[in-house]
């Protein structure tokens, strides 16, 4: 594409943007459940690749009859993209009222606002609110780091919807130090840590729905070097268009190894997936490494073999 094509679909795509930013807050609970339901649709119909990775992994994880439809995962991030969008109707009230949260364990001590924390969750259900209940349940803002768009235009209209309720959002071009400071000034950030990321790249292995894959470590190496603690957190889709927030005990790292530590993470997080499966991003390759002691049949299509998470695994293993 010409640099000149590319500028005019920039420009496109940022009046489309700009446009959803004012239309999407109009819609009432009811009317964004529809939209987000058709949208799943469409963007199911359409996404033949996304599509077919959706339903393997659907059957690495629970078999030939999956608990959801790969139709039903779409319409699931249709709806968080959707609420994004719509957050700039968001307030206290509002929040507590669309917003149940509770504690895993229920006897969860409150974590002091001055200890410096970092939420870890994944891609699932309305992972982009969680920031939100930071602000309006614990009056505690967050750094974030978020990578820049391809289009330079849609960063800042990003930016500007996820810092709606206080929270200031960075690059991650040089923003990892400015990151660890404000941890150590007892600051709090939040983490997604459930894609995969190359074994040579800060990884770990974690067993996530039967399977052996590359995660990052890069929460943990956070928590060790700025002395945060890690709290899990999962926002779980319910009926009506509302969500449960779930936090769990923070998890301790020191004197455990990453893999230990993120799979404790990771255990938090698939206990309560599991209630609503769909609500997770399964059109992601979660487990694009074959293990060495695992036959092919058993992953998904896209999985190979890598001598370099061979090597990650054996390590971990001690």
């Amino acid at each position: 594409m010409s640099p000149k094509m590319r500028q005019h679909r920039y420009r496109i795509e940022r009046v489309a943007v700009a446009t959803a930013m004012r239309v999407v807050p109009w819609m009432g609970r009811r009317t964004l459940m529809g939209v987000a339901k058709f949208l799943g649709n469409l963007g199911w119909a359409l996404d033949a690749r996304g599509r077919r990775t959706t339903s393997q992994n659907l059957r690495f994880a629970f078999g030939e009859t999956p608990p959801c439809s790969s139709r039903a995962v779409y319409q699931s991030v249709a709806r968080t993209f959707l609420e994004l969008f719509w957050s700039s109707n968001l307030t206290p009230e509002i929040f507590h009222d669309l917003v149940e949260e509770v504690t895993d364990p229920p006897e969860l001590a409150s974590i002091a606002k001055e200890q410096p924390s970092i939420l870890v969750c994944p891609h699932f259900g309305n992972f982009e609110w969680l920031p939100h209940s930071q602000a309006y349940t614990n009056e505690r803002t967050l750094l974030v780091l978020a990578q820049d768009f391809k289009n330079p235009m849609l960063t800042p209209l990003f930016v500007n919807m996820r810092e709606h309720s206080g929270h200031t959002f960075t690059s991650t071009k040089g923003g990892l130090l400015k990151l660890m400071r404000h941890l150590k000034r007892g600051g709090a950030t939040a983490l997604l840590t459930d894609l995969t990321v190359p074994p040579n790249q800060a990884a770990t292995v974690v067993n996530c729905f039967g399977g052996a894959t590359s995660a990052t470590a890069a929460h943990v190496e956070l928590a060790r070097r700025t002395g945060a603690v890690l709290e899990p957190h999962i926002m779980i889709p319910l009926a009506g268009g509302k969500y449960r927030d779930v936090r769990g005990a923070p998890v301790a790292v020191e004197g455990r190894t990453n893999a230990e530590a993120a799979q404790e993470c990771w255990d938090f997080f698939e206990r309560h997936m599991r209630e609503s499966p769909e609500a997770w991003l399964w059109m992601y390759k979660h487990w694009r490494y074959l293990p060495q002691d695992t036959g092919a049949k058993t992953f998904p299509e896209y999985a190979n073999r890598s001598k370099k998470f061979d090597k990650l695994m054996a390590r971990e293993r001690g």
